[in-house]
């Protein structure tokens, strides 16, 4: 296996705040609106559903219409320009063929995903990049707090997990591979035990690794020490007790942990892409199925582009969906052959785009969005497509709402949903009243 489809030794934790190696995030007393004495929290539900989650963001407002043509007949007749032919091939389920619809059309075969096509921004009238996507990291309008973060406030506060400094994977519950992710961040100076910062991972660079001589000169024959293991005994002797001693000490056994993940391969039969983006839905689920004290991975999808389709969409977005669709595919399959029924993967974005097609072949920013959830088999009942789009608008502002009939709900419903996995009994305190998504537990 070529060293980029693994989790490399070069890049797998950038900082390390959860192993008290330097903090990620501020500290400081809770921020009023995330009180974790006022959380209902019961710990029996979160080890029963013992869940782990992916959760995958699409930076810059994905279109819909790789998960919903339903209304392409009256798309194509009213919008102001005309798309253009021969791209656009509808499968049984009004999936878009050519943007990964046969991929989706067979993981909603098979059971593996729940499809929710009406969810659908109806407050605060933003449809701003910056404020829009913090709030769907977040869970709530307040845009200081991501969802992970207060998920492990709560955890924290209720010493929810238990954690050993031998046990390596347990130090690990909480780690992202998206550099741009909003769902830890801290701007309230919420705190946090030592563990349950988040772990950030990159594949640029592993601060745990020594290159070189360091690691290959052997200064004592009989002993085996390296320049490397002189300079850890070194640290521990001249350094003050904190969190640059403490981020000495567990170098080694991390850059252990690092290598023991880039000698795990894909089992035979699963194919990822060879991509930036395959390669990191790759590390995601082999963190997990490697390490079961993982409770949450948040990933972006890089080397995609971003999903910010103003203009030439026809050209990009088709070939970023199918890799993207072909990769959480290939996680699915990856996770089922491991024999894993507690990993679910959510797809989101932070809002929708109008279906339009304007003058430079693109969509602008609109309210609708699919959300896509996969696997989650122990406690996700199977609803498979859930809620009905019809057209509205007019000109430029041409775009898909609910039915009058339909179920709809706001984009913090997916933090509803998380907290309530976790063993959260009052999500919707948490999320501005929006509860979790209708029907989705079994």
């Amino acid at each position: 296996m070529r060293p980029e489809h693994t989790v490399t030794r070069r890049g797998f934790l950038k900082g390390a705040g959860a192993l008290g190696l330097g903090a990620l995030l501020p500290k400081g007393l809770h921020a009023a609106a995330i009180n974790p004495a006022s959380v209902r929290f019961n710990q029996s539900v979160m080890e029963q559903n013992n869940a782990q989650t992916i959760l995958v963001y699409l930076h810059g407002g994905a279109s819909e219409l790789a998960g919903n043509l339903t209304n392409f007949d009256a798309i194509i007749q009213q919008s102001e320009n005309p798309y253009p032919t021969g791209h656009f091939t509808r499968t049984q389920h009004d999936f878009w063929a050519e943007a990964g619809g046969e991929a989706l059309e067979r993981m909603l075969a098979n059971g593996d995903m729940n499809l929710y096509r009406t969810c659908y921004r109806t407050v605060d009238g933003s449809r701003d990049h910056g404020r829009c996507s913090t709030q769907a990291q977040c869970g709530r309008l307040d845009m200081t707090v991501g969802l992970a973060t207060t998920l492990a406030s709560v955890m924290a506060y209720n010493n929810a997990l238990t954690f050993d400094r031998n046990e390596i994977k347990s130090l690990l519950p909480f780690v992202t591979l998206d550099s741009n992710s909003k769902f830890y961040l801290n701007d309230a100076g919420v705190s946090l035990g030592e563990y349950y910062r988040p772990v950030s991972l990159n594949a640029a660079q592993n601060p745990y690794s020594r290159w070189g001589t360091m690691e290959s000169r052997i200064l004592n024959e009989e002993t085996g020490e390296t320049v490397s293991d002189y300079l850890d005994k070194l640290a521990q002797r001249f350094n003050p007790d904190g969190a640059f001693k403490s981020f000495l000490t567990k170098r080694k056994i991390l850059d252990e942990y690092i290598r023991h993940i880039e000698s795990i391969e894909a089992p035979e039969g699963v194919t990822y892409p060879d991509s930036a983006f395959g390669r990191t839905i790759k590390d995601a689920v082999t963190i997990m199925l490697d390490n079961p004290y993982t409770k949450m991975v948040s990933l972006g999808t890089g080397g995609l582009g971003n999903w910010d389709d103003h203009s030439n969409a026809i050209n990009r977005y088709p070939a970023r969906m199918r890799d993207l669709t072909a990769g959480i595919e290939a996680a699915v399959e990856h996770i089922k052959s491991a024999g894993k029924t507690n990993i679910n993967i959510v797809v989101l974005s932070e809002f929708g785009r109008n279906v339009n097609y304007n003058a430079a072949s693109g969509w602008d920013h609109g309210n609708n969005q699919n959300i896509y959830w996969f696997g989650g088999w122990d406690y996700f009942a199977r609803q498979g497509i859930v809620g009905k789009t019809e057209l509205s608008g007019s000109g430029s502002r041409l775009y898909t709402r609910p039915t009058a009939d339909s179920y709809q709900f706001q984009i913090f419903s997916v933090a509803a949903t998380l907290y309530k996995l976790y063993g959260i009994e009052n999500p919707e305190d948490l999320t501005d009243g929006n509860a979790p998504i209708q029907g989705i537990f079994s």
